[in-house]
């Protein structure tokens, strides 16, 4: 399975970055491709221990311009990664429902908000969705158990 993680930052600062992180290079240690893109660059030190997890990064913007929504050449960038799902893991991220949808019949959105924070946008968003996904992230420093047990629901939630 190819998933494709839609963002809008991933920090020091964004509150589910690092669960993000996590979530992705655990899916990738089982088997599946993923990748991430980020609508806002972070910092060099951050890059770089993103990277040491294995987990792909494109970044949407050459610098911070501090635009939440701001994503361009997105349908290039899923254009070129070919993913079965892309999955919307931002309130800025389901802005960009609509023009995916048109721009990738068939193709399957994931609406992924850990904190459940869905304004009206991201409600109207979510009818263009196959599936929608409201657990919060595990903390950090969880069982073992916890953690695969997150793992297995939101891949459940997925093929779904």
């Amino acid at each position: 399975m190819r998933l494709l993680f839609l963002t809008d930052s991933l920090g020091e600062n964004s509150p589910d970055a690092d669960g993000l992180v996590r979530l992705v290079a655990s899916l990738n240690a089982s088997g599946a491709e993923c990748a991430v893109i980020s609508f806002l660059p972070c910092r060099k030190k951050r890059r770089e221990r993103i990277a040491a997890l294995g987990v792909p990064v494109r970044y949407m913007q050459a610098f911070n311009s501090r635009v939440k929504f701001y994503a361009p050449g997105l349908t290039g960038a899923v254009l070129l990664f070919r993913p079965d799902a892309v999955v919307l893991a931002a309130p800025a991220a389901h802005l960009h429902a609509g023009p995916l949808s048109r721009a990738f019949r068939g193709l399957r959105l994931v609406s992924f908000l850990p904190r459940g924070n869905a304004g009206a946008l991201c409600r109207l968003a979510r009818r263009r969705c196959a599936a929608s996904i409201d657990a919060p992230f595990p903390p950090e420093n969880a069982p073992e158990e916890t953690q695969r047990a997150f793992l297995d629901a939101f891949v459940a939630a997925l093929v779904s």
